[in-house]
């Protein structure tokens, strides 16, 4: 929106896997996700008004809403990992 904007958003996955030397199809495998959203815009700093200022607000709307369905989708997943335990 202007120089004071960010809007940038990073997701970064981390693949390790372990490797037994004694039986090499033995390999122990982990998955990390790491989601950064960009922050929320805020009229009082980026100064906008009229149009720019009404996406902001639906910009806002859409990260309050991704938030919420990672939120979903992590605990759907750690509900489904307890079952199968």
């Amino acid at each position: 929106m202007n120089m004071n904007s960010s809007r940038s958003h990073t997701i970064l996955t981390i693949r390790v896997q372990s490797f037994d030397n004694e039986d090499p199809k033995n390999v122990l495998s982990s998955k990390f996700e790491l989601v950064d959203l960009a922050g929320s815009e805020r009229q009082s700093v980026t100064g906008t008004s009229g149009k720019q200022f009404r996406e902001g607000i639906e910009i806002n709307k859409s990260l309050f809403t991704l938030r919420q369905v990672i939120s979903s989708l992590f605990e759907y997943n750690k509900n489904i990992n307890k079952v199968e335990k």
